[in-house]
């Protein structure tokens, strides 16, 4: 459990450059416009329209929070029952343990080194004794603190069942690793008797770990079980499985290979580049670009008396030619609004083809599109932009490894801030990569001498020779 929690939070590689080396799919990264805000007016609204509007996110999370509290307080509430008894109660040490016997409560329990035997006088030393040795064993395996963490986990993902399908597996799994144990100096037969005999006791600390767990007649039936051994041959078969997994993976991993070199030999014509050495350019720069998006795009009346909000993404393609092409939603948000944001750019005017070694390809381009209700009643578009024609500064080192040349550098803007997504280009190659979030890159040239590249939305374009 512990294990599949943390690898979603392992780093890979985050802070390196995106080597990109030649043409690149559709659906890789492309180029990031401005992105277009549009704005209207929201009349007033009644609590019947926050129902309808609210955003879904932020209802399941108040509904989540919701759970959380009850949850975590059912937690505390039960931990201070234990801490409450274990202080008030009166104790004696027996191999390292604290143990309390009681004939009031009818609980059997441990919690940490903390031994509790309800119904104390109902039972015979001997019985005692099987009791201090199956608690004990929760006690040596910090049994305590699994519990503990699944609660722990169960209450932050309580949405989840499996978590507590999980949780009760994880409480058998104690019960069997202690009944295993305790049973080695004793008869079994004694021992099922004496679980069957208090199995009917109530659990009253759901923290602890309970002696007569509701699970007694798994526990009998494992008990009187002998073991089966496992055949050799279905030994074989297990560890057969395992190349085979592997063998068909690495096929597969063939296959794909094979698939990614005739794509790269595929037709320049069907070529869409992200990392070019002259980027598509709206006629007028960057600005009338903004001007015509903003001039054009309007809030669709259905959506805002709806009280949509939210960012449509569009991605397309500037051909050869200079054509708009391919425009498609990659993230939508609502019909009418995806309409409108694939209208204007549909309807773009020709653009500047962006150049590759000199000769005009495709390139793609995403554009962010967001929605808001404004709270002043009036409605306005806006463009969110960098600063148009913009200077930015490089540095960069020169070494070689194994006879191979390597480049490393930083983008910075006129702040003096890391520039992330700056295109570096070989010139008169389809070597190119992208600045990471520090601004840095690592480019390996396939020459000693040559000149790069280095291009961004909204900045001018700089030309360095190594």
């Amino acid at each position: 459990m512990l294990i599949s929690l943390l690898i979603p939070l392992i780093p890979l590689n985050n802070n390196s450059a995106l080597e990109l080396t030649g043409p690149v799919a559709m659906n890789a990264q492309s180029y990031w416009l401005p992105q277009v805000i549009v704005s209207a007016g929201k009349k007033t609204s009644s609590y019947l329209d926050w129902l309808t509007t609210t955003d879904l996110w932020t209802f399941l999370a108040a509904v989540y929070f919701i759970g959380l509290t009850t949850f975590f307080s059912i937690f505390i509430i039960q931990l201070a029952k234990l801490i409450k008894l274990i202080l008030w109660k009166d104790t004696y040490r027996w191999n390292n343990c604290l143990v309390t016997e009681s004939i009031e409560e009818n609980y059997i329990f441990s919690f940490f080194n903390f031994i509790f035997i309800g119904n104390a006088s109902y039972l015979l030393p001997s019985e005692k004794q099987k009791i201090l040795e199956h608690e004990k064993v929760h006690v040596s395996q910090l049994h305590t603190l699994d519990l503990i963490f699944s609660n722990i986990i169960a209450i932050i993902f309580w949405f989840n069942p499996l978590i507590r399908i999980y949780k009760k597996k994880l409480i058998q799994q104690h019960e069997f690793e202690a009944d295993s144990r305790a049973v080695e100096d004793n008869e079994v037969n004694d021992y099922c008797n004496l679980l069957a005999r208090i199995a009917l006791q109530s659990a009253g600390y759901p923290l602890a770990n309970h002696f007569n767990n509701s699970l007694t007649i798994k526990r009998i039936s494992i008990m009187q079980t002998n073991k089966k051994k496992i055949k050799s041959w279905k030994i074989a078969a297990l560890i057969a499985f395992f190349p085979g997994v592997l063998f068909i993976a690495s096929c597969q991993k063939q296959a794909m290979d094979e698939a990614e070199i005739k794509s790269s030999n595929s037709k320049e014509t069907k070529e869409v580049f992200t990392v070019v050495e002259k980027l598509p350019e709206f006629p007028g720069g960057m600005e009338q670009w903004t001007k015509y998006a903003t001039g054009n795009i309007a809030f669709p009346a259905k959506s805002r008396e709806n009280g949509i909000e939210g960012i449509v993404y569009v991605s397309f393609e500037i051909d050869e030619k200079g054509n708009v092409t391919h425009p498609k939603i990659v993230k939508g948000l609502d019909p009418d609004c995806d309409k409108e944001a694939l209208r204007v750019i549909s309807q773009s005017p020709k653009w500047i083809p962006g150049e590759q070694k000199g000769v005009a390809v495709k390139a793609s381009f995403t554009m962010p599109v967001k929605f808001t209700q404004s709270k002043d009643g009036k409605t306005k578009v806006t463009a969110k932009t960098n600063p148009l024609n913009h200077k930015f500064s490089v540095s960069f080192n020169k070494s070689s490894s194994n006879g191979k040349t390597i480049i490393e550098g930083t983008v910075l803007d006129k702040m003096g801030r890391p520039l992330e997504g700056a295109v570096i280009v070989q010139m008169g190659t389809t070597i190119g990569i992208l600045t990471n979030k520090n601004g840095t890159f690592t480019i390996k040239p396939n020459s000693t001498l040559g000149e790069l590249s280095i291009s961004h939305v909204g900045y001018e374009t700089k030309i360095i020779q190594f």
